[in-house]
């Protein structure tokens, strides 16, 4: 018979956002945000939900959904719940002997570290970046009452202040 092979995770709540740049693909579930490497057929990093979006937490908001963009090709930007996250995906090169004899083989992995780690005053709507230092996040203000309003920030992407840009 014909065989399949599939990216996309199993969960029972499907994928909600998915980003796409060169060798590699990020996509958000439920659980978290996954990346792979699509060149070596390989996972790289499952980084987990955050704490901050948790729909529990803002109750007026229907659908918390997350917000993930290539900032560049080693680059990933995570908006999602009032969390505002950096990764980078950098080359890892290790060696591995092979089983059969002493014939060593490179094997190339990927790993993923956090730059950028914030809490924000809002709910994350969508985040993208706007030059080398700044990230622009567009999200809502949680309210007591059945409206939100909806403001604008930037925030510079080496752990400096952040401003407000519109209101």
């Amino acid at each position: 018979g014909m065989g399949s092979s599939s990216v996309a995770s199993g969960d029972k709540f499907g994928i909600e956002a998915i980003a796409w740049r060169g060798g590699l693909v990020a996509w958000a579930d439920s659980s978290g945000v996954r990346l792979f490497d699509i060149e070596y057929m390989s996972r790289i990093a499952h980084i987990d939900r955050p704490t901050g979006a948790r729909s529990n937490l803002y109750p007026t908001i229907s659908s918390l959904r997350p917000s993930i963009m290539f900032e560049r090709s080693d680059s990933l930007l995570i908006g999602w719940g009032d969390c505002l996250m950096a990764m980078v995906i950098r080359d890892a090169k290790s060696t591995a002997v092979k089983k059969d004899g002493p014939t060593k083989k490179e094997i190339k992995k990927k790993t993923v570290d956090c730059t950028m780690a914030w809490e924000l005053d809002c709910v994350a709507c969508s985040v993208v970046p706007l030059d080398e230092k700044h990230v622009a996040v567009l999200g809502l203000v949680p309210s007591a009452g059945s409206s939100s309003s909806s403001i604008t920030y930037t925030a510079e992407s080496e752990y400096g202040d952040s401003q407000i840009a519109g209101g």
